[in-house]
């Protein structure tokens, strides 16, 4: 499919776990597009659906879904990839749009995952520094438009998903949100497929 890349703040287990999700997700979505953005460092459940801070304190998730609103300095790099329509084949074009921009937090409500913009979209985050912490987590959103209805319906999911260093050395799953182990499993089985072909 393409190249994941494991940096030297990345646990070797970690990115392995994380390349696998990212592809099971993008061969089972099969997006035109796909964003993915390293960010600093972990980032916990909350952030699934996080939309913006009102009067900068009050978190706030709305109805609609929206790009999480991570500051650019927490961003360690963005990558967008292209799906080539007659191979199937993805390549980089570069960073694509930023996803995070410098704005008051509250602008972040406008910013619609089902936008135009991300009309068949995977936008997966991931954390950097995991060899350090111990800790790794992904985040993904799907939008998708819909194949019933000529109208413009969009289709969007989101998840979350964490890993933890034991004591024994060992990377194991933790926290899921709004994805089933047995989920986790069915995409991480289709990723291993993928990077095979």
């Amino acid at each position: 499919m393409f190249e994941f890349p494991v940096e030297q703040d990345d646990a070797t287990e970690f990115a392995e776990t994380a390349s696998e999700l990212i592809f099971g997700a993008i061969a089972t979505v099969r997006p035109t597009q796909v964003f993915i953005v390293k960010i600093d460092q972990w980032f916990d459940h909350k952030w699934l659906g996080f939309s913006f801070k009102l009067l900068g304190a009050v978190g706030c998730w709305q109805s609609h879904l929206t790009l999480p609103p991570f500051h650019p300095h927490r961003v360690r790099w963005q990558r967008h990839f292209v799906r080539d329509e007659l191979s199937g084949v993805f390549s980089c074009d570069g960073a694509g749009a930023p996803l995070h921009v410098i704005q008051n937090s509250e602008a972040n409500s406008h910013r619609k995952i089902a936008s135009r913009s991300f009309d068949s979209s995977c936008l997966i985050w991931y954390s950097g520094g995991s060899a350090s912490s111990g800790r790794g987590r992904l985040m993904a959103y799907y939008s998708m438009p819909s194949s019933t209805n000529t109208l413009t319906q969009v289709w969007l999911t989101k998840w979350y998903a964490s890993m933890q260093r034991d004591d024994g050395g060992r990377w194991l799953m933790g926290r899921q949100k709004e994805i089933s182990p047995r989920e986790l499993n069915a995409l991480r089985d289709a990723g291993r497929v993928t990077r095979q072909v």
